[in-house]
């Protein structure tokens, strides 16, 4: 199936053995550049209400050497809208996220960059559902408006992200499947023991990450990305996906502490990060980028890792 010009890039950069380069954090970063979050739909109000200094991230994440951007739409679902008071803003928050994206690329990239359309499949955004026998198709259903909207504004690809059960992994990823775009299946865990002051209740990697991987894997997917996930959790992440996907792996990992709506940031010297994605990169990643806590200059010093390795 023919891809958009920009997935087709990013596809080629893989096929030729190079490094994908993912862009860094949103949400985080607009907290940093003093945009308050939503107790509901955290970064998703920003859509509406802080457009511009969207796309202006998007840039800067461009002119650090980003090969795929991910539209501001992580907390952008109908449930999270719906909870802000603003579920009649769902599909303008949506398009205006993907605009900004759109614009960011159209300014700015000297060549083409890939658009993904974000979903979250966390509780805190699942769509609203009853329970029983209903549960899963409601469930599937309000993914899927979201995929339709993405979709329809023009993204190339969707990125589900924080995969981190199956009653919502699985439901969002028929969703996503259905919707003819190429998918990517974000997957968040940590090493079993880790600090539950940073975990945000992460699955373990062995054995509940595992499960997750294993009942929400189809050779359908595009790619599979360990995000949201610690620096430190990465490696161990990796080696666990490796062993039951073969295809594309991408990594954006986080590093902070997050107590809702807002992240405290924690220092992640470039010189660590880069060591750390030499190593991931050694495990079998093929695309590296950054999410909550992570910024333009470590987006950078992936593209000049990206650069330094060329083909492989």
């Amino acid at each position: 199936m023919q891809g958009s010009p920009g997935f087709e890039h990013l596809r080629s950069l893989r096929d030729s053995g190079r490094i994908v380069v993912i862009d860094g954090a949103m949400g985080t970063e607009l907290q940093a550049r003093g945009v308050p979050m939503d107790e509901h739909a955290w970064c998703g109000v920003a859509n509406l209400r802080a457009p511009d200094l969207v796309r202006e991230i998007h840039e800067d994440h461009i002119r650090a050497g980003a090969d795929v951007v991910i539209a501001n739409t992580y907390m952008s679902g109908l449930g999270p809208m719906q909870r802000a008071g603003l579920g009649d803003r769902f599909e303008e928050g949506n398009l205006r996220a993907v605009r900004a994206a759109r614009a960011a690329i159209d300014g700015t990239a000297v060549g083409p960059v890939a658009l993904a359309g974000s979903v979250s499949v966390t509780p805190w955004a699942a769509p609203e559902s009853g329970h029983g026998s209903g549960e899963r198709a409601q469930i599937r259903d309000g993914y899927a408006r979201q995929v339709d909207v993405l979709a329809r504004a023009g993204v190339d690809l969707i990125a589900l992200e924080m995969v981190v059960d199956t009653r919502l992994g699985q439901p969002a990823v028929e969703a996503a499947l259905a919707g003819g775009l190429p998918v990517w299946l974000g997957l968040s865990m940590q090493v079993a023991g880790a600090d539950p002051k940073a975990s945000e209740s992460l699955p373990p990697i062995e054995p509940d990450a595992r499960e997750i991987a294993r009942a929400c894997l189809r050779d359908e997917l595009d790619a599979v990305n360990i995000m949201h996930t610690d620096i430190h959790d990465v490696a161990d992440g990796i080696e666990m996906a490796r062993e039951l996907w073969t295809g594309p792996l991408g990594v954006y990992p986080h590093h902070g502490i997050w107590k809702q709506p807002d992240w405290t940031f924690e220092d992640v010297p470039v010189q660590q990060l880069v060591e750390l994605a030499q190593d991931w990169v050694r495990l079998g990643a093929t695309m590296l980028g950054g999410c909550c806590g992570l910024r333009t200059h470590h987006v950078a010093a992936l593209r000049e890792l990206a650069d330094s390795r060329g083909s492989a």
